[in-house]
Order: C-alpha cells, then sequence, then structure tokens
C-alpha cells in the first residue's frame, strides 16, 4: 500500500489542523509544515532509532511507516499523524525564533557602510555559493523540480497539478534533494550559525 498517497488525500484537513495550532496564528506556514510532516514521516521509516529517540512514539517504534501512519484498515492515523503535525509545527516555531535572532545580530556589531567587508555577510555569501554550487551538482531534473518548489513557494500538490508528475515522486525527489543539501552544505551553515566564518 502506497501510504503516501492515502495520507495525503486528507492534505486539506491538516492544513485546518495546522492553522488552528496557537504558534501558527497570524503566519503562512501551513503548506510548509503539513509537508515537513510528511518528510519526516518517511524518513523515520528509513532510520534506525535510539530507545530514547523523542520523535517517536516508542508504541510504533519498530513498525514500517505504513503501520504507524495507518490503521489496519487502512485509515490515517489520526492521533499519531496530529502530533506529528503538531511536534513540526513547533520546530518551525523554534525555526522563526532563532531567524529573528539572527537577524537582529546581523544587524549589531557593524557599520552598515561596511556591509559588504563583515564577516558575517561575507560567511553567509559563502553558504549561498556553497548551496548554488551542489544544486548545480544535481540532474537537471531534480534542481528543476527543487528550485521550483523553494524559489516559487510552490506546494508539492500544486506543482503535481501543474506539471503531471505524481505527488508521490515529488515528495520523494524533494525528501532526497534536502538530504543531500543536509549531508553536503549542512555543515558550513552550521560553522555560519556558531560565527566559525573561517571554516565554511
Amino acid at each position: 500500500m502506497d501510504w503516501f498517497k492515502v495520507v495525503s488525500e486528507r492534505h486539506e484537513e491538516y492544513l485546518k489542523i495546522v492553522t488552528s495550532f496557537p504558534e501558527n496564528e497570524g503566519n503562512n506556514n501551513a503548506e510548509d509544515i503539513v509537508q515537513d510532516a510528511y518528510i519526516e514521516l518517511s524518513e523515520l521509516g528509513t532510520k534506525k532509532h535510539k530507545d530514547c529517540d523523542k520523535r517517536i512514539n516508542q508504541k510504533y517504534k519498530d513498525k514500517p511507516t505504513c503501520e504507524r501512519v495507518l490503521t489496519e484498515d487502512g485509515q490515517v492515523n489520526m492521533v499519531y499523524f496530529w502530533i506529528t503535525l503538531k511536534r513540526v509545527s513547533m520546530n518551525h516555531l523554534k525555526q522563526r525564533i532563532k531567524k529573528s535572532e539572527n537577524i537582529i545580530r546581523l544587524g549589531e556589531g557593524f557599520d552598515m557602510a561596511d556591509i559588504d567587508g563583515s564577516e558575517n555577510v561575507l560567511g553567509y555569501n559563502k553558504v549561498l555559493e556553497r548551496i548554488e554550487e551542489e544544486t548545480m551538482s544535481w540532474h537537471w531534473y531534480d534542481r528543476m523540480l527543487f528550485d521550483t518548489y523553494l524559489k516559487d513557494g510552490r506546494s508539492m500538490r500544486g506543482l503535481s497539478q501543474e506539471t503531471g508528475i505524481s505527488l508521490t515522486s515529488i515528495f520523494t525527489t524533494l525528501s532526497n534533494c534536502k538530504q543531500r543539501l543536509k549531508l553536503n552544505v549542512g555543515e558550513d551553515y552550521t560553522d555560519y550559525l556558531n560565527k566559525d566564518y573561517e571554516l565554511i
């Protein structure tokens, strides 16, 4: 059974759930949160978990993704999925707070006239260059899909409807792209956040 196809049929319902969370009042991140929940579920289905892994209900830890997300009669396990949506939503909130702090920090410690020469800005530009180099090394299809999704702000469902590419295929491709970025550029990004600009 294609668990993702079954789960994604209730996409609009998940959007309503996410927008009902207090931490999402006044922002438009519901689509991103739901899509990241899909990605988290797919990743949890391929990784080995420690006994204390807080990202996953221990009751389900030895089951494949489809058995965690779907009930025995093939319906979405809404309790499990609600918990996943809430966890991802809170992670987004933490990232928004961190991003705000980084933006505030960017404005401190240097004169705006010297912005082009600041270590912070140079480090940030290096990270962007690394991301560009990484994506340019990908197959044209992966790069095109990732750029369209990321830069044009389109949803996976919207891309599927516009291109005729199956939602499952788009989901899998974008998941792989994000994993490659984490693997090949994640360390540089961490160095930037830690202000270790010389390591980038």
